[in-house]
């Protein structure tokens, strides 16, 4: 007997008994009615699958909606950090601690690569408590997991890291219970400048969504290295600054022969040293208040001024330390200085007055 609803047939009904019985039009009734709840519980069976089928995909959705939003969350807290910390341990650990939540992965660790020494040195871990037994914290090139992606500059994934033997420290990851790796290099401009490796208990699947979420982790982790990099240079180039500067007055302010800076353009004084003071008379106060023409001889003027067209033809910034003697009318000495474009430094060197 068929099994409808409304109209179609879903499936049938069959009833066995001995050879020769006749069914009688009541039993044919009950049989019929038997059918009909077969199929009706059959197609509610059907309609309770299919909710249950769109309520798992709905709650999947909502689901890989929440888990997009938790990523936009994570880029976005991690942005601000990136752009205005130049303590790339600080920004490095907060990138590895949000690649360790979202990826599910126990163990991120970030390293950063050092092209003239050829190595590796690890500067974050998401678990500070497991990162701190890491027997090797510094790998050369092609050394181990992370040595082979920076030798070759592409992605690594390691479903059985102990069956692979490519490990550094096995006996760590023995005992961690960590099994898998993945890692990419950290690229700034096709340069390398570090590797973000993923250390996991069972293989990594990722999806493109996921690829694409290492990506900007990686790509931020370049931008907090690179520019940690360009601070320490900016640093260096400071302090050898300072130091040059530092020396220069050493050697202007002690230096037993008169010297002074001045404005090239309105050649007044903007500095004096101590020999200079002692030797004209002046305080400093008056010295700053007067142009260096006024403590030359009349008849020196032009030639100071043809010598400071001479030495601004030599030099293109204007810029020039020199020392005169009392009785030459052209530098005895000139070279680069390390004042500002526009400044000048002279000295006089004297064997007597010159007032």
């Amino acid at each position: 007997m068929p099994l409808k609803v409304r109209g179609e047939t879903i499936g049938g009904l069959g009833v066995g008994d001995a050879a020769g019985r006749v069914v009688t039009a009541a039993e044919l009734r009950l049989l019929g009615a038997f059918a009909d709840q077969a199929a009706l519980a059959l197609e509610n069976a059907r309609l309770y699958e299919q909710s249950e089928r769109r309520r798992r995909e709905a709650e999947g959705l909502c689901a890989g909606q929440e888990a997009r939003a938790a990523r936009l969350r994570s880029r976005s807290r991690l942005s601000p950090v990136v752009a205005s910390s130049l303590e790339v341990e600080v920004v490095l650990a907060a990138i590895a601690r949000a690649a360790a939540t979202l990826m599910e992965a126990p163990v991120v660790s970030i390293w950063i690569a050092d092209e003239a020494a050829q190595t590796l040195e690890v500067r974050a871990f998401s678990d500070d408590a497991i990162g701190e037994g890491f027997p090797m914290r510094r790998v050369s090139v092609g050394q181990g997991l992370i040595g082979w992606i920076a030798r070759h500059r592409v992605p690594l994934d390691v479903a059985d890291v102990l069956g692979d033997g490519r490990s550094a420290a096995p006996d760590w990851w023995r005992a961690h219970g960590l099994t898998s790796f993945y890692g990419l290099p950290v690229l700034y401009e096709g340069t390398l400048i570090g590797v973000l490796a993923l250390n996991g208990r069972r293989p990594f699947q990722l999806e493109p969504d996921d690829r694409d979420l290492l990506d900007t982790f990686a790509a931020q982790a370049a931008v907090a290295i690179r520019n940690s990099q360009l601070f320490a240079r900016e640093q260096a180039a400071r302090a050898a600054v300072q130091a040059s500067e530092a020396g220069f007055r050493l050697l202007f302010h002690n230096n037993p022969l008169p010297m002074w800076v001045y404005d090239t353009e309105t050649l007044r004084f903007l500095e004096v040293n101590d020999a200079a003071i002692t030797h004209y008379g002046y305080s400093r106060d008056e010295f700053l208040r007067m142009r260096i023409t006024e403590i030359r001889p009349p008849e020196d003027v032009g030639r100071l001024r043809e010598a400071l067209e001479h030495n601004a033809a030599r030099d293109e910034t204007g810029r020039c330390l020199s020392q005169f003697q009392k009785t030459e009318t052209a530098p005895a000495h000139c070279w680069p200085g390390p004042q500002a474009p526009g400044w000048g430094a002279w000295g006089l060197n004297t064997a007597g007055s010159h007032s």
